[in-house]
Order: structure tokens, then C-alpha cells, then sequence
């Protein structure tokens, strides 16, 4: 896919293309053989990770850690290009996220 083309989604505005089970224990399994935080935005596959011990950080977690430490200087605008790339991101979430690093 284009770089610059939109992700193709659902009826319901979930992207396709959802990565396999099977990429996804796999990076389970190296985050655990590395003591890494695996990075994962698929609630499911959090709850599962969290069951291994391992630590585990989103997106929006990672854009937090971003702004808090000086690497961006807006997450809105980090979101609103997401969003505008057809990222789909639940407005609780970027409410609580905008808030917490004081862009609400």
C-alpha cells in the first residue's frame, strides 16, 4: 500500500489488514526473551500480553511519553495526522490522553 493512501477500513471505521495471531505471539514471545515493553494498541492481544507479565504500552501511551520528555511538541496534532491517515482512535481515549499531557 501507498504511503500516502488512506488504510481501507470496516463499515463500522476499524482499519483491515489486522495482523495474524501468530505475529502477534511472536512478538510476545521476543518482547518476553528481551525484557522489552512491546508496543500494542489491540485490546485483546494488551489483555493476553498483561497475563504474560509483560509490560505494554499503545500508541497514545507512546505520544504521551513523547510530548512528556520533549520529542513532539503537540500529541493533538500527532493524533489529528493519525486520524487524517485513517487511524481509528475512540474519543475517550484522546480526551484522557489530551489531558493528561495538558492539551485539553
Amino acid at each position: 500500500m501507498d504511503r500516502n493512501q488512506k488504510h481501507p477500513k470496516h463499515r463500522d471505521g476499524h482499519p483491515t489488514g489486522e495482523i495474524s495471531w501468530e505475529r502477534r505471539s511472536g512478538a510476545m514471545v521476543l518482547a518476553k526473551e528481551l525484557e522489552a515493553t512491546l508496543l500494542m494498541d489491540d485490546a485483546k492481544a494488551r489483555k493476553y500480553a498483561k497475563l504474560l507479565n509483560l509490560e505494554v504500552i499503545g500508541t497514545l501511551g507512546l505520544l504521551e511519553l513523547a510530548k512528556n520528555h520533549g520529542l513532539i511538541p503537540s500529541t493533538r496534532e500527532a493524533i489529528n495526522d493519525m486520524l487524517a491517515e485513517g487511524y481509528y482512535i475512540e474519543d475517550n481515549l484522546i480526551k484522557r490522553i489530551l489531558k493528561d499531557v495538558g492539551e485539553s
